[in-house]
């Protein structure tokens, strides 16, 4: 019986999906199983995913409404019934030999219970940007992970135990950091690892979520921080959702707004660092600068600069180039 399933679940996925099957199917570890769940996608990624299953007797596919990455990826995780589940994104690329030095590093190392490892940044192109490298020990990644991610999202492998005794992914942190926030529980519990050598390449592109939402991406992220420093101390973990009710009500453009109520309300209360609440401001003034939303863009860059005043000057002086930029080419009032 295969000790590895591969899972995937995918939207609208025609354009990078057959590079990452192919990837899939290079492998040269053979003794995996696949699921991947298409979340009602009205593209071509049904008729390319029956292709391939068409091809290959060891892929499930399983077809439903659009419900969400993570309602979808817990889907496909409860469909596996191997000791392991890989994960894999539609746009990434699995080298070919990922799982076989996944698997020959878990059944050395029982007690690990997420695996993860180095990638390599790609463009739309497949062109190599550069290359990330991760802490490779427990203890270091236990360290880091509350303050950032050290995972890449396709490069993981988990034991389905673990992640069955954690509660898989949580809606409250949305699609954007619900793997954030699912590594923060696990390592809370078992035993961690990254492999230092590159096995994944990871595609940046316009159309993905951390490129799209990064306001939202953002928000999620301080939330399963601040639900992890709960669970630390010992008190109930109350912030999933209040975390879901914040963003939903707010509305994925005006997180920021939402944020800064939430933080003026009282960053100690909440349990949020100066440096999270400023991270969050930085990141909605880029965003908004981006749209062309001048005005929305400098105010949250001054609240940003308010909860951490050492700042560094590039992102003002950065901000401001963007301004005349932008007014230079539009030769009229910024946006609100």
């Amino acid at each position: 019986m295969p000790e590895v399933t591969l899972v995937m679940s995918v939207f609208n996925g025609e354009r990078f999906l057959p590079a990452a099957l192919e990837s899939i199917m290079a492998q040269s570890m053979r003794d995996f199983t696949i699921i991947v769940v298409n979340d009602g996608s009205t593209d071509r990624t049904a008729e390319i995913l029956e292709e391939y299953a068409g091809r290959s007797e060891r892929m499930q596919v399983v077809h439903q409404q659009n419900s969400g990455v993570v309602d979808a990826a817990n889907r496909a995780c409860a469909l596996a019934r191997t000791p392991y589940i890989a994960r894999m994104d539609a746009d990434d690329i699995s080298l070919p030999d990922r799982l076989e030095r996944q698997l020959s590093f878990l059944q050395r190392r029982r007690e690990v219970a997420l695996l993860g490892g180095a990638a390599e940044f790609i463009n739309e192109s497949g062109n190599v940007l550069f290359t990330v490298g991760v802490p490779t020990q427990h203890d270091e990644i236990k360290a880091i992970l509350p303050e950032r991610n050290v995972f890449v999202h396709s490069a993981v492998v988990m034991r389905r135990d673990a992640l069955l005794a954690v509660g898989g992914y949580r809606r409250a942190f949305s699609d954007t950091a619900g793997d954030y926030d699912l590594w923060l529980r696990i390592v809370e519990r078992y035993e961690a690892a990254n492999l230092a050598e590159v096995i994944v390449r990871y595609r940046v592109h316009r159309r993905q979520t951390t490129t799209m939402r990064l306001e939202e991406q953002t928000l999620a992220a301080i939330g399963a921080r601040l639900s992890a420093r709960l669970r630390r101390s010992g008190r109930p973990d109350t912030v999933a959702g209040s975390w879901a009710n914040v963003m939903g009500e707010a509305g994925y453009h005006d997180t920021a707004v939402a944020l800064a109520r939430e933080a003026w309300r009282g960053p100690r209360e909440l349990g949020l660092t100066r440096d999270d609440v400023s991270r969050h401001h930085v990141a909605a003034a880029r965003a908004s600068l981006a749209r062309g939303r001048i005005i929305r863009g400098l105010v949250a860059a001054a609240r940003a600069v308010r909860w951490q005043p050492a700042l560094p000057g590039r992102m003002v002086l950065g901000g401001f180039r963007r301004i005349a930029r932008w007014v230079r080419r539009r030769g009229g009032q910024p946006e609100m």
